[in-house]
């Protein structure tokens, strides 16, 4: 399985991937991680330095959102 970190201004509407130039619409552009539990380390570790961002990691083979089972950035969301 491939995961990919999406995010947006908060605020706003739309989501992008993040990639290696910024953020970008288009799926084939985005970072790609091996496991879930290494994209959320990514965010944990950036999302301080960027609080004015929404993150969310995307399992990129069935489209869904994997949620933070221990202490990640998105834990105890819905």
């Amino acid at each position: 399985m491939s995961y990919a970190i999406k995010c947006r201004v908060v605020g706003t509407k739309s989501w992008s991937f993040l990639s290696s130039r910024g953020s970008n619409r288009l799926r084939i552009h985005a970072i790609r991680f091996a496991t879930a539990e290494k994209a959320h380390g990514f965010i944990d570790r950036n999302s301080e330095e960027n609080p004015a961002w929404e993150w969310k990691v995307v399992d990129l083979t069935t489209g869904r959102t994997i949620r933070a089972t221990n202490g990640g950035s998105d834990a105890g969301e819905r």
